[in-house]
């Protein structure tokens, strides 16, 4: 999950990729920051596709998932986050 949501943020954004990780609840709460405002979105990726289930994937192994704009450390973009057991 970490993997496929740092992978994302460096292959279809640009800027500074900043990673969090906090025990929220007894779950792991994993943030990635990046300085865009593109939302990352759940794609149906076809049989032969060879990209494009991340996120899909996250979904299913997270407890949730989901995307919001933020201004962090002076800078705007967005901060794409899963939730899973700890």
């Amino acid at each position: 999950m970490v993997s496929e949501l740092v992978t994302n943020a460096i292959r279809h954004t640009f800027g500074a990729v900043q990673l969090g990780l906090a025990d929220v609840d007894g779950d792991v709460l994993v943030e990635v920051f990046d300085e865009s405002l593109r939302v990352p979105s759940v794609v149906d990726a076809g049989d032969d596709a060879t990209s494009g289930r991340g996120l899909a994937i996250v979904a299913a192994l997270s407890r949730g998932w989901g995307a919001e704009e933020l201004a962090r450390d002076g800078r705007v973009g967005k901060v794409v986050w899963a939730r899973c057991r700890g």
